[in-house]
């Protein structure tokens, strides 16, 4: 087992929603403040290259809550942790005949949100024939921070900021000009309304937003 003592950088999935199960899938590893991608993670961690996450004592009432506030990615802190069984042991239910294909498990106290200096999504760019520099979002970041590309040269940081709405976004449009980046987000609501968001982002933080609602709007600074 090669995460003990380090911190690791890696996949949140929920992957049995229906009982609430997490696991971590490493992406990352690093031991001396350096991160190395992890290879073979199946082979590392066997069988589908992840780590159960179960309920540390202190935090089981509020333990499935928390871990749906982590996003799409999530760090294992395991620095003040070296030995091989203290956070990260054999899962006793592993049993891929019962979807349990995990073969070891990790206490959710070592499990936390990815620090931002640690990790952004790429956001590729291009030009317009109008000189208009524009990046299609299939979804909204999975990083609040992400890394702008264009033409080979990456911009970073960019703060990205989903907004209040909830749903699943048709489009998502990230429009670069200067040193601003206008990002816009479009969803329907719980509610079946259509919600568009825009904030303006400048030396890495919101410096406006505007949400509608149809005919609806806020806005800020």
């Amino acid at each position: 087992m090669t995460l003990p003592g380090k911190v690791t950088i890696g996949y949140l999935e929920e992957d049995l929603p229906q009982k609430a199960y997490f696991r971590i899938k490493p992406l990352f590893v690093s031991g001396d403040g350096v991160f190395e991608r992890v290879e073979d993670a199946r082979g590392e961690f066997p069988d589908e290259g992840g780590v159960r996450i179960v309920p540390d004592k202190n935090e089981s009432s509020r333990f499935k809550a928390r871990m749906r506030t982590l996003g799409r990615y999530c760090a294992l802190d395991l620095r003040q942790h070296p030995a091989e069984n203290d956070k990260i042991r054999p899962n006793k239910n592993y049993n891929p005949d019962r979807s349990e294909f995990n073969r070891n498990i990790v206490y959710s106290d070592v499990v936390t949100e990815c620090r931002t200096e640690w990790l952004m999504e790429v956001v590729r760019a291009e030009k317009t024939a109008e000189g208009v520099v524009r990046a299609i979002l299939p979804r909204r970041p999975g990083t609040r921070r992400v890394a702008v590309v264009l033409d080979g040269e990456v911009s970073a940081p960019w703060h990205a900021q989903a907004g209040e709405a909830e749903g699943e976004a048709p489009y998502g449009e990230a429009v670069v000009s200067g040193t601003e980046l206008l990002l816009r987000y479009a969803c329907e609501t719980d509610g079946g309304e259509v919600a568009l968001l825009e904030a303006g982002i400048a030396d890495g933080a919101v410096a406006y937003w505007s949400l509608s609602y149809e005919t609806d709007t806020q806005g800020g600074m």
